[in-house]
């Protein structure tokens, strides 16, 4: 039987981060651990490298709140991406971008082609049908290739609905 795939979770709301990481943590696919900021989540990284970090991560995916504290999601991401590029050996890590503000240019930053290259972007409160559905895509099918476009069209089409509306 497969180990759990691992899941670290970046979020400095504490009752947020305990909610995702028992969600998490009952299922039968999903281990959480949490880091409340960018810097405890480079130590988490560097607690579970493989081989000097060198190849792949033991964490599967990172769920990466924008707005912190000590370091910023978007700085956490950029560094993240860095730190990935210097190893043929590796894959990036999966990212799920989890944020309370819908604009664009936070969007724009998790899609950058360069330092970005998020899987995944979700709106808090996290909607648990649509987390489960990215993990499930991101660590189980490893399709990560158009994750992030296909969840931007349908923020598009539901922020359009709502346009129209007013």
């Amino acid at each position: 039987m497969k180990d759990k795939s691992l899941i670290l979770i970046v979020e400095d709301d504490l009752p947020l981060a305990k909610e995702m990481e028992e969600m998490l943590n009952a299922t039968y696919s999903y281990r959480a651990i949490v880091a409340h900021n960018g810097i405890e989540a480079f130590k988490m990284l560097k607690k579970y490298q493989r081989f000097f970090g060198l190849l792949n991560n033991k964490i599967d995916c990172i769920l990466l709140d924008f707005q912190m504290p000590e370091m910023s999601g978007e700085e956490f991401l950029r560094k993240l991406r860095k730190s990935e590029r210097w190893s043929p050996f590796k894959r990036f890590i999966p990212v799920i971008v989890t944020t309370a503000y819908e604009d664009l240019s936070r969007w724009d930053i998790a899609t950058d082609p360069i330092y970005g290259l998020a899987a995944g972007y979700l709106v808090k409160p996290i909607d648990r049908k649509k987390l489960f559905n990215l993990l499930h895509a991101i660590v189980v099918k490893q399709d990560t290739e158009y994750l992030i476009e296909d969840t931007l069209k349908e923020d598009y089409i539901e922020h359009d609905k709502h346009e129209t509306k007013k």
